[in-house]
């Protein structure tokens, strides 16, 4: 039981319109919208390493946005469970893929949410890929997080902006 209701209608046609716009976004793409965005009309010319760098770090955190949204959505996950997922959690070899959400060197989750959550094959593929493509630990890239601290602290935390202000976009304010 949670106390959260999702206002959300289809979730699944957020999923397909994120996977177009969020996890489809390349730097190509996003030094194009750099470019409009700044007044400029036509093709945008070759960007400087600058610009480059910039609108690689976009898409990138694009990605990352589209793994907040996916499993917020399919797996039902908390913004701290996301936050903290690391890839230890994720066990895709069973014949039946789960993510636990269970205590770790960064992560405590409330009481009633530890435990194992199902995962479909569709999505166990989709972790399959972002495991290949992935060199940290966290299945949503970001920063280490900050231990020993009072405050809250999301470690990917801009991920987490972008979705929200994605989602904001689409219409949902919840």
């Amino acid at each position: 039981p949670t106390p959260y209701r999702s206002e959300i209608g289809n979730p699944e046609l957020l999923l397909v319109a994120a996977g177009r716009e969020l996890a489809g976004a390349t730097p190509e793409s996003e030094w194009q919208a750099l470019w409009k965005s700044s007044g400029q009309r036509g093709k945008a010319p070759k960007p400087d390493p600058l610009q480059q760098e910039l609108a690689e770090r976009k898409a990138w955190r694009k990605h990352q946005s589209f793994k907040v949204l996916v499993l917020g959505l399919t797996a039902g996950l908390r913004r701290g469970e996301i936050d903290r997922l690391q890839w230890s959690q994720v066990d895709l070899q069973k014949q039946n893929p789960m993510i636990s959400i269970l205590p770790t060197d960064c992560f405590e989750p409330k009481a009633k949410s530890s435990g194992e959550i199902p995962i479909d094959e569709e999505m166990a593929e989709l972790l399959r890929q972002w495991k290949r493509e992935s060199t940290d630990r966290f299945v949503v890239g970001g920063v280490e997080p900050i231990v020993n601290t009072d405050r809250l602290h999301y470690r990917a935390d801009r991920a987490h902006k972008e979705a929200i202000s994605w989602l904001r976009t689409k219409g949902v304010t919840t």
